[in-house]
C-alpha cells in the first residue's frame, strides 16, 4: 500500500460484506468461476421486472456466457436466472467464437433499453439490446482491435473488459464513454487503459490512451468510473508481483481522481485490499463502485485467478470522500 493511502485510510473505510455470488452454488457453472458484475436499476425501465436490481456477469475461461441475477438490494440476496446464460459464444448468424464474459451494463434513456457490452473473443467488444433485460438482440461490435490507431494488421491485439458510462467530456460533443483495456502483442507500450467516446452508445470513437493508466509499465485492469461531489474517479485492480515485504504475488483495487477530460491524473493508492477477505485471498478484481443513499457498495471479484466469486463491501460515503481528498 503507498504510503498517502496508508496515512489517508482509503482502503480502511471499506467493511467486508457477503459473498453475493458463489460459482459452487450456480446451476450454469462451466468454469467454477465468475468474474465483472455489473447491475442496473429496474425500477421506472424495466417492466415486470423480477426485482429491483439485474446483476449481469459471467465466467472467465470458455465458452463464458452473460448470466444474470436479481436481488431486492444491492447486498442481496442475490437469485440466478433459471435461463442462463442469456447470451453465448455462438450467436447465429453473428458471430462463433471460444467464449464471452465480461458484461458491462447500462440503461440508454434516449432508446429506453438495456444495453450490454461484453467481448468475445478478446479482439472485439460487443453489444446487445434488450428491453425486458432478459431477451437481447445483436448490436453489433462497438469495438475491434483495428479500431486502435496504431494498430498493425496481423498482430493480435486486444479491445476487452470495458465498462460503460454516462459522462460527458468537456472537449468532444459525446454522451458516453468507454473505459477499456488493451493488451497487446506488439510490445508493452500498448499496454493498459483506454478510452473511447460516443453520442448514441451504439458507433464508437477510435480509443485513445487513458494519461498514466497506458504505457510500458501499466498494469491497470477492469476500470470503472464513479464521481463523487464533481470529482471523477477510476477505480482499477492492479497486479502486484512478489516483493519482500510480501512474498505471494496479488492484485488489489487502486483509484486515481482525473479531470472530466481524463488529462489529468492524481494517483491516490489502494481502495480496496484483498486482504480485506481473508490473510491468504490472492485477488480483488473487476472493481464496480455504486453509490446509493449513504453507503458506497464497491462490489468486486475474490479469490484465486479463474476461481473467483462476487463479493460486496461497504463503506460510509462521507467517510470514502473524506478519504480520497486527504490522499488527492
Amino acid at each position: 500500500m503507498s504510503p498517502i493511502a496508508a496515512s489517508c485510510g482509503i482502503a480502511s473505510v471499506f467493511r467486508r460484506g457477503p459473498i453475493l455470488l458463489d460459482p459452487e452454488d450456480l446451476a450454469y457453472n462451466p468454469c467454477h468461476d465468475v468474474i465483472f458484475p455489473s447491475i442496473v436499476a429496474t425500477a421506472g425501465r424495466i417492466r415486470q421486472a423480477a426485482d429491483a436490481y439485474y446483476m449481469y456477469y459471467a465466467p472467465h475461461d470458455s465458452p463464458g456466457g452473460i448470466c444474470l441475477a436479481h436481488a431486492p438490494a444491492l447486498a442481496g440476496p442475490w437469485k440466478e436466472h433459471s435461463g442462463n446464460p442469456l447470451i453465448k459464444n455462438d450467436w447465429p448468424p453473428h458471430y462463433k467464437v471460444g467464449h464471452v464474459s465480461a458484461p458491462h451494463a447500462i440503461w440508454v434513456a434516449g432508446e429506453s433499453r438495456l444495453f450490454v457490452y461484453y467481448h468475445g473473443d478478446n479482439d472485439q467488444t460487443h453489444y446487445a439490446v434488450s428491453e425486458n433485460g432478459i431477451d437481447f438482440t445483436y448490436g453489433g461490435v462497438a469495438l475491434d482491435q483495428s479500431d486502435f490507431a496504431d494498430f498493425v494488421r496481423g498482430i493480435y491485439d486486444r479491445v476487452f473488459y470495458g465498462r460503460v458510462f454516462e459522462h460527458r467530456l468537456p472537449s468532444k460533443d459525446n454522451a458516453y464513454i468507454m473505459l477499456v483495456v488493451r493488451s497487446s502483442n506488439q510490445g508493452p507500450h500498448k499496454r493498459g487503459i483506454y478510452l473511447s467516446w460516443s453520442k448514441d452508445a451504439r458507433r464508437w470513437s477510435p480509443p485513445v490512451p487513458v494519461n498514466g493508466l497506458s504505457g510500458a509499465d501499466a498494469t491497470a485492469w477492469s476500470p470503472c468510473l464513479f464521481h463523487l461531489r464533481d470529482k471523477y474517479y477510476i477505480a482499477y485492480h492492479a497486479d502486484v508481483s512478489a516483493i519482500a515485504s510480501d512474498p505471494k504475488p496479488h492484485t488489489d483495487i487502486r483509484v486515481d481522481e482525473f479531470d472530466a477530460d481524463f488529462v489529468v491524473r492524481k494517483p491516490l493508492g489502494v481502495m480496496l485490499d484483498r486482504r480485506l477477505f481473508g490473510a491468504d485471498n490472492a485477488r480483488v478484481s473487476d472493481p464496480l463502485v455504486l453509490v446509493e443513499g449513504e453507503t458506497v457498495y464497491l462490489l468486486t471479484a475474490i479469490g484465486d485467478r479463474l476461481n473467483q466469486s462476487i463479493a460486496l463491501a461497504t463503506a460510509n460515503l462521507a467517510d470514502l470522500e473524506r478519504a480520497l481528498g486527504c490522499a488527492g
